[in-house]
């Protein structure tokens, strides 16, 4: 039981949970709250996509 290496496996068990439970809580809120501004979430995806890529940069692989 050894899973492919990658930049997850370093962490321990309970911060990868954490994050994972964190991002489940904050994408539901997302998607049920502020029904009156889709547009500007829809608007905000592309930036939050890019911050997340640059703030995770150091420790994620880059696509070949």
């Amino acid at each position: 039981m050894n899973p492919a290496p990658n930049a997850l496996s370093a962490l321990p068990v309970w911060i990868r949970r954490t994050a994972a439970a964190t991002a489940l809580v904050t994408l539901t809120f997302l998607k049920t709250s502020n029904l009156n501004f889709d547009s500007k979430l829809y608007r905000m995806k592309d930036f939050n996509a890019k911050t997340a890529r640059a703030i995770l940069a150091p420790w994620v692989k880059p696509r070949m």
